[in-house]
């Protein structure tokens, strides 16, 4: 160094002055749009979330008022207060009204009537059920949420189906519960219960434009069991996460 000549070190000092200038203007270039895109990203993806949350609020909402029209049907009721429930399944106006209540579900589902320990009726076909593929214990347990409470509609999240079918094997289902009463609503009738397939939920992830690659939408349940994803996710990912 104190062999060049004057020109030459002013040279090398300002080449060294430029490369760190620009390498000082590009980190700070580089560091201003990371932050411009991630800002912008997370907007973004807070707007996907927050519409998910209005579809699934509207579903969910759409189906407590569905099911709070249906425990005020008269027929019903006056068929378990009169506790000849045989009635209920060879009722072709209770048919109808449960397959019109289906549809307006707009989701594959089961629709029963709990009465005592017993299912007196089942939307899908049931005539050929052998009793053990009920789940007994099932029965009680929507029974005791229904009657703790009382007038009100209880999601559960996700449950194993009350039908243990063979084509139900390992499939979940989403249970709504809610107590079948009388007019003054102090008597406990029965228990109306839905169980819902997770399709209409995952189809609202499917419908979100919004993301991103490599991102993951998981909906999970009170109990953090996950519900649908919009990629192959396991609850060992939820529970990482919350740890965190």
């Amino acid at each position: 160094m104190k062999h060049l000549s004057f020109r030459k070190k002013l040279t090398l000092i300002f080449v060294t002055m430029m490369i760190i200038q620009g390498f000082l203007i590009g980190f700070y270039s580089f560091s201003h749009a990371k932050q411009i895109v991630t800002t912008t990203k997370k907007s973004e993806l807070a707007d996907g979330i927050n519409r998910i949350d209005i579809n699934i609020n509207v579903k969910v909402r759409s189906v407590t008022e569905l099911v709070e029209s249906a425990v005020t049907s008269n027929i019903i009721r006056d068929i378990l207060a009169s506790n000849d429930v045989a009635k209920i399944s060879n009722n072709s106006y209770i048919d109808e009204y449960m397959n019109n209540l289906e549809k307006a579900i707009n989701s594959k589902s089961n629709i029963m009537i709990l009465y005592q320990s017993d299912v007196v009726y089942s939307s899908n076909d049931t005539e050929n059920e052998n009793n053990n593929n009920i789940n007994i214990d099932k029965i009680r347990e929507y029974q005791n949420i229904a009657k703790s409470n009382m007038g009100k509609v209880t999601w559960l999240g996700i449950t194993d189906p009350l039908y243990q079918r063979s084509e139900n094997n390992g499939k979940e289902v989403i249970a709504v519960i809610r107590s079948i009463s009388d007019e003054s609503n102090s008597n406990m009738l029965g228990t109306l219960v839905i169980e819902l397939e997770t399709s209409p939920f995952s189809n609202i992830l499917l419908g979100n434009q919004s993301t991103f690659q490599n991102q993951y939408i998981t909906i999970v349940d009170k109990e953090n069991h996950i519900i649908c994803a919009n990629k192959n996710v396991d609850n060992g990912w939820i529970d990482e996460i919350n740890d965190n």
